[in-house]
Formats: structure tokens, sequence, C-alpha cells
């Protein structure tokens, strides 16, 4: 444990003085195979070695584990050259949204498990719950992207601002995202190129939320008794 500057943190390169921030983040130093933690204190920064990172976001060179971890390219771009304070903080949202989306999914294992362990039906409410839940999560993700992309146009572009919603990008034509948002050509395939998956999404998920509809069996789990629960819409 000890105070340092912030430019000695290992992976800070240079200190701006634009209005961007250095975030402070867990960071894997691969070479010692060691864990530290980053926190303000008293105008420097304190290191704090840490047995291990269980979940969330760090700094390392190479992944701390090859099997499970991945290269987030989102925060890594806000992290390295836009981390101004609205940035910084969509990004954590959206990185949450990203955690709830692989827990849904871990999630599926654990119902079958508990499915294969117990005979008392409750896996078609925990499924079905899940399932409306995973829904809200994933039109919640388009939405802070699609602030993400307004702030970052916002300061770099004299373009009009966008609208908060994806919905209401996704649905111009791909001319007027040039000529009235500023949009490079691979934002513009971006947003074109997700428009339907989107809006089916968003429609299955509008009626979960705003109209009572359930998507009661949706699923196909097999036993270990390789009896099969199939259900549909």
């Amino acid at each position: 444990m000890s105070l340092i500057h912030l430019d000695q943190v290992p992976y800070v390169k240079n200190v701006p003085n634009d209005g961007r921030h250095v975030v402070l983040s867990a960071y894997y130093d691969h070479t010692q195979k060691q864990w530290i933690s980053y926190v303000p204190q008293d105008g420097k920064v304190l290191g704090l070695k840490v047995s291990n990172l269980v979940e969330g976001l760090y700094v390392s060179k190479v992944p701390a584990d090859k099997l499970s971890d991945v290269r987030a390219e989102l925060p890594e771009f806000v992290f390295q050259h836009f981390a101004v304070p609205a940035l910084i903080n969509l990004d954590d949202q959206i990185a949450q949204d990203l955690v709830n989306q692989l827990a849904s999914i871990h999630k599926y294992f654990v119902i079958l498990h508990h499915m294969n362990t117990y005979d008392d039906g409750t896996e078609i409410g925990l499924m079905t719950s899940e399932i409306e839940y995973a829904f809200a999560n994933h039109r919640s993700f388009y939405d802070l992207l699609n602030r993400a992309v307004k702030e970052v146009l916002r300061r770099t572009t004299g373009a009009k601002e966008l609208p908060d919603s994806f919905r209401k990008v996704a649905q111009q034509e791909a001319k007027q995202l040039v000529e009235k948002f500023g949009f490079p050509d691979p934002l513009v395939d971006f947003y074109k190129s997700k428009e339907r998956l989107f809006m089916m999404l968003r429609g299955i998920r509008d009626n979960i939320l705003h109209h009572g509809k359930t998507p009661d069996f949706v699923y196909h789990l097999v036993t270990d008794s390789d009896s099969v629960l199939t259900g549909i819409f």
C-alpha cells in the first residue's frame, strides 16, 4: 500500500489538461501476477494490493484469465481517448448492463440445476421472470449506447444533437444521419444494421412492460433424466 502521483500509475502515459480525466481502475500486473486497485487519496493515488478481482473491468496488457476474460472495446475507447465525466458515467452504466446480461445467461444454468435437483415446479416462474428482465435490460443497453454516441458527436462535430432514443436515430434515413447529425459511414452502417433486430426486440419488450404480456414458455430445458420442458409464445 503506497501513495503515488497520478502520472506514476503504471497504465498512465500522459495526464491530460483538456478536461478529460484519468480513470482509476483495478490493474493486473501480468509480470508479477498481482492485482492492484487504485483509488484517489488526498490529492494523490493510493495503490492497494488485492488478492483477486471477482467481477468487473480492469486494466492490463494481457487477460488475467484467457478463458473467461474478454476485451471490452467501448470502455477501452472511453478510457484511453474520451474520459470526460458524462461518458465515464455512461460507460459505467453500459458495463453494468453487460454484466447483468451475462448474469441472465449464467442464471439459466442455475435454474437448470435447480430443476434437476428439486421437483417443485418453480423453474417455470424463475425462467419466465428472467426472460422478462433480460429484454428490459437489453433495451436499456441500446439507449445508453446511443447516449454515448451523442456525447462524442456533441464534443467533436457541430451537427445537431441526437435524440436520446436509439430507435429514433436508427429509423432515420442513412442520408439524414450523415447530413443532419454528422455520422461517419461506419456509424451509419452500425445503426442501420441493428435497426430491424432492435425493433423486434423493442416490440417484445414493450409488450411485456407496457401491455401486460408474458413470455410464458419460450425456453427448452433438458433434464438429467432426458425429459424435456419446452415452450412457445
